[in-house]
């Protein structure tokens, strides 16, 4: 009787180790999946981050989030706007299909200015 449920026991527990192998395959391709999206979306927000607070860097400067464009009416997706001493503190409009797009446009505008000034 005791070697018999011994067995039985024996059984399941082997039929219950295969079925989490199983399931681990199964489940490895999503697990792979949801961490490289994971990654994906961490390398866009830091598009996004880093030249939002190298814009930002100086006192007084501001950087403006418009509203997407969802239109279809053949302009860019986003837009930001800047004032800044490099602007004049006037508002000057940045646009792109995204917003790491705008951001890139601002910072290379920044940029020559800061060019523009360091070789007079």
């Amino acid at each position: 009787m005791m070697l018999t449920k011994l067995m039985t026991n024996k059984t399941t527990l082997q039929e219950l180790l295969r079925s989490i192998a199983s399931t681990q395959r199964n489940l490895q391709p999503v697990i792979s999946k949801a961490c490289d999206d994971a990654a994906d979306t961490l390398d866009r927000l830091q598009a996004i981050i880093d030249p939002l607070n190298r814009l930002r860097e100086d006192e007084g400067n501001t950087v403006t989030f418009l509203c997407p464009n969802p239109d279809f009416n053949g302009l860019p997706d986003e837009a930001i706007e800047i004032i800044a001493d490099w602007t004049n503190w006037v508002s000057w409009r940045f646009s792109g299909n995204t917003l790491a797009e705008c951001l890139q446009s601002a910072e290379l505008a920044y940029l020559q200015f800061k060019r523009q000034v360091n070789n007079g």
